[in-house]
């Protein structure tokens, strides 16, 4: 909901607070994840949009909207997506909407683990597990242009996926899904 403060999360928050209660209560070893967030651009940095114009990143707000609702008490961890894009040359890619390449520090899945576990300290859960659920590099406007079905961009594939598993291991992720 865009025209909501929290983008609907403080909705989503409600929903979870009378969901998980009942999923635990039929299976007490059920492990719950929050989210499954795009948080599509840096709301601590935003960027401009190709018209020049600020790019709104109200629906980053949404997980915060959702913890002002409690979630944190009922859920397992935060589960969130990150995607870069290929930059046309072997090992490059990039995610201009959270200001990173793989020259300024990998990829975009970094930050928005700072963004996250900001979030999640400021509402009292340090120590939330998180998981990266969805992770990819991709090519093109539908992957069928010709430098997408190149080596080149299946060895960037690789690459990206070595490196963010290195770094996933070294912040304490619970899972990456490729």
């Amino acid at each position: 909901d865009a025209r909501d403060t929290f983008y609907g999360g403080s909705y989503y928050g409600q929903v979870l607070k009378v969901v998980v209660p009942e999923m635990k209560a039929a299976d007490p070893d059920a492990q719950v994840l929050g989210g499954g967030l795009m948080i599509d651009c840096d709301p601590l940095s935003p960027v401009y949009d190709s018209k020049g114009q600020l790019k709104s990143c109200s629906q980053a707000r949404f997980l915060e909207g959702a913890l002002q609702e409690g979630v944190g008490d009922v859920v397992d961890g935060i589960s969130f997506h990150a995607y870069d894009y290929y930059a046309q040359e072997l090992g490059q890619y990039s995610n201009p909407n959270w200001n990173i390449d793989w020259r300024t520090g990998g990829p975009s899945f970094i930050p928005k683990i700072s963004y996250l576990r900001g979030l999640l300290t400021a509402a009292g859960f340090p120590e939330m597990p998180l998981y990266l659920t969805e992770l990819a590099v991709i090519c093109g406007v539908d992957g069928n242009e010709d430098y997408c079905r190149t080596t080149a961009f299946e060895q960037t594939k690789a690459i990206h996926l070595a490196r963010s598993l290195v770094v996933a291991k070294a912040e304490g992720l619970r899972a990456v899904l490729w």
